[in-house]
C-alpha cells in the first residue's frame, strides 16, 4: 500500500487460518451467512477506532463480477454500520481477479478501473474492503478520491497482510 495516500490503514485480522478461509467462503464460495459475522467485527471496529462519524465507501466490483456473485462481500460489510456508507466510487472496467496476479502485476492490473462517484471533496473517508493484501486496490482507490478532492482517506478491513 502507498502510506503516503491513507491516513491509517487497519486490517482486523491477519489474512490466515479462519479469517483467510471466512473470506475464501464469503467470496468465492457464496458463503452469504458469514456476512453478519464479518459485518459485526467490521462494525465493532469502527466504534473501538472512534470512526462513526467518517463516511465509508465499498471498494466496488464490476457489474460481471458482481452478477457472477450476487453481491459485493465490501457492500455487504458496510450495511450494519451505524455510519454513513456511500458508493463514492465506481469500477469502471473490468479487470483480471488480482488473487490470480503476483505482487508486481496488481497494481499494473488495477490501474485506472476506479472513478470518483458523487461529490467528495473536503470529505473524510474510510475505504472498507474484505481484503487487503499487497494494498495495490485500496491505494488506486485513494489515488483517484484525493485527486477529486477528498480530504482524508483511511482504509478498514476485515483481513490483512501484515
Amino acid at each position: 500500500m502507498a502510506p503516503e495516500l491513507v491516513d491509517r490503514a487497519v486490517a482486523i485480522y491477519d489474512y490466515s487460518g479462519a479469517a483467510k478461509q471466512a473470506v475464501h467462503r464469503l467470496k468465492y464460495e457464496g458463503e452469504s451467512a458469514l456476512i453478519g459475522w464479518v459485518a459485526a467485527e467490521i462494525a465493532k471496529e469502527v466504534q473501538r477506532l472512534g470512526w462513526q462519524d467518517q463516511v465509508f465507501v465499498p471498494v466496488p466490483i464490476h457489474r460481471s463480477r458482481r452478477s457472477e456473485r450476487a453481491f459485493n462481500q465490501a457492500e455487504a460489510l458496510c450495511e450494519s454500520l451505524a455510519a454513513p456508507v456511500e458508493s463514492l466510487l465506481v469500477r469502471t472496467r473490468k479487470t483480471v481477479p488480482q488473487a490470480a496476479l503476483d505482487k508486481a502485476l496488481r497494481s499494473e492490473n488495477i490501474r485506472g478501473a476506479f472513478a470518483a462517484n458523487g461529490e467528495v471533496a473536503g470529505r473524510e473517508i474510510v475505504i472498507v474492503d474484505d481484503v487487503c493484501t499487497t494494498g495495490s486496490t485500496v491505494s488506486e482507490c485513494a489515488k483517484v478520491l484525493l485527486r477529486a478532492g477528498t480530504k482524508s482517506v483511511r482504509v478498514l478491513a476485515f483481513a490483512g497482510v501484515p
